[in-house]
């Protein structure tokens, strides 16, 4: 007996999309909206977080994501929402490569339109440790270049990497 085995291979390849930012009070700020297949859309912000914004920062040439934002802080978009739960390590080069639901698959509304903050400049800092026991422990404190103040880091999701 001879046996015909057929064998299908499927690659997907995301292409690079293009992005704005509209709503926000600058250039570096505002509702991240995607261009896919000739339409404008925006994101859901189901996940959206820092990781998320430093992606659309670094695509649209800015150095530093200042703030993720959620429920359509820079006003409600039209159109289809394009993407939903994207998931970001930080480091792609383009949200298309970032985890994410099917291209138009969500369960939102124009209510979660996210948006970013990025800053055109790149920031700098002074870091210090304060209230250990020896130089090298204590709490972090940072002293941005834009401040004149010390502050400290949220602990947030802070671990051994970010030490």
């Amino acid at each position: 007996r001879r046996y015909k085995i057929y064998l299908l291979i499927s690659v997907v390849l995301e292409v690079p999309v293009n992005l704005r930012l509209v709503g926000g009070s600058h250039s570096a700020e505002g509702r991240v909206e995607v261009l896919y297949e000739g339409e404008w859309g925006t994101i859901c912000d189901d996940n959206w977080n820092i990781k998320n914004a430093e992606v659309i920062c670094r695509m649209l040439g800015y150095p530093v994501a200042l703030s993720s934002k959620g429920n359509a802080a820079y006003g409600e978009g039209s159109g289809t929402i394009l993407l939903d739960d994207v998931q970001c390590d930080g480091d792609e080069a383009n949200i298309a490569d970032c985890s994410h639901n099917r291209w138009r698959v969500n369960n939102c509304d124009h209510g979660e339109d996210a948006g970013v903050e990025c800053s055109s400049t790149p920031l700098s800092a002074i870091v210090r440790l304060t209230g250990g026991d020896t130089a090298a422990e204590g709490r972090v404190e940072v002293l941005l270049s834009s401040n004149e103040a010390w502050g400290t880091i949220c602990d947030d999701d802070f671990d051994y990497a970010d030490a």
